[in-house]
């Protein structure tokens, strides 16, 4: 099943009215008691909504973990190959795929932190549909996820 990101960007706001609705109102909580919700799915739900939210589980707990660094290093990457690699790209399309550069970069631009790494992955999946359909990019346009460059394909 898939969702929109309106749906998803939208579901950690209504888990958090859904699990306030049913602790703050007896009359909810009797009725999903009712239906065989437990208390063990409450904090279940809790626990995914913290998850979601990149809240500490316990108190103490290390804002700065192994993951989180991993993350921060990761899209400080993706910001530094945006700028000048978009531009590349830009300017490679414009010069002979026009219609292409306009499709591509329609609402893309090089950015900073999580817009950046959105920005990568569209570029990215742009790549993956080019070469899933049989089609090449020009000469030296490589997506940054591609395993090979294009010489290597040939």
């Amino acid at each position: 099943m898939e969702y929109s990101d309106t749906v998803l960007e939208a579901t950690p706001e209504r888990a958090a009215k859904f699990l306030m609705g049913i602790g703050a109102v007896a009359a909810i909580r009797t009725l999903m008691a009712g239906a065989g919700m437990t208390d063990d799915d409450i904090l279940e739900g809790r626990g995914l909504l913290l998850d979601i939210l990149a809240a500490p589980r316990q108190a103490g707990a290390s804002a700065d973990t192994d993951d989180a660094r991993a993350q921060r290093a990761a899209t400080g990457e993706l910001e530094q190959w945006d700028e000048p690699n978009f531009a590349r790209y830009g300017a490679a399309l414009r010069r002979r795929f026009p219609n292409v550069n306009a499709y591509v970069f329609k609402d893309l631009s090089a950015s900073t932190g999580t817009t950046a790494v959105r920005g990568v992955t569209t570029l990215a999946a742009s790549a993956a549909v080019q070469e899933a359909t049989g089609d090449k990019f020009p000469e030296n346009l490589v997506c940054p996820t591609a395993r090979e460059a294009p010489e290597a394909r040939e």
